[in-house]
């Protein structure tokens, strides 16, 4: 066990753990720090144990793919809030609602559950379905134009989120698309 806990990339997984449990709580206090410390090092213990079944593609965190996604969510939020804003304050209705599905490129739950939350995250447009087999996601929007800038700016976050945390499959596989 202490094998494991002497890498430094354990090490900054522990202290990211310990962010997040003190988040959770809401309350940066030194029992948390040692508490969330304690259930971090015990489950990366265990994790590492216990290990990936084999032939299993893990995800690998891109810090800058991170940062990237990180910010493109951002954006996306103040962009859309501002037209939603907009919306309100103008006497004129735009409003056309409308669904579109848009096929995902990778098959990942992980992938599929960020890029469904960040559409539902963004107001004017949420999830309303995904399926699972297909990996397709079923979207409610509030200002439907053209379907096809929707599933861009869908792919473009799926995109965003393969680069910052997905397997190293989905990360080759978009480098084989066309810009």
């Amino acid at each position: 066990m202490i094998r494991v806990l002497r890498s430094g990339k354990t090490s900054a997984l522990v202290v990211w753990f310990v962010v997040l449990w003190c988040m959770l709580w809401a309350d940066l206090s030194v029992a948390n720090v040692i508490s969330g410390a304690a259930i971090a090092v015990v489950a990366i213990a265990l994790a590492s144990r216990l290990g990936a079944p084999p032939g299993l593609d893990r995800a690998v965190i891109s810090p800058v793919g991170l940062v990237v996604f990180v910010a493109h969510v951002l954006w996306s939020l103040i962009k859309s809030n501002l037209f939603l804003a907009w919306e309100i304050v103008t006497p004129t209705n735009t409003i056309a609602t409308g669904t579109v599905d848009v096929p995902l490129r990778s098959s990942s739950p992980a992938i599929a559950m960020a890029v469904s939350n960040v559409v539902t995250l963004t107001p004017g447009t949420v999830t309303v379905g995904i399926d699972d087999e297909t990996s397709v996601l079923t979207i409610g929007v509030l200002h439907l134009g053209d379907p096809a800038d929707v599933r861009r700016d869908v792919q473009r976050t799926e995109r965003l989120a393969i680069k910052a945390f997905g397997t190293r499959a989905a990360r080759a596989s978009l480098g084989q698309e066309a810009p």
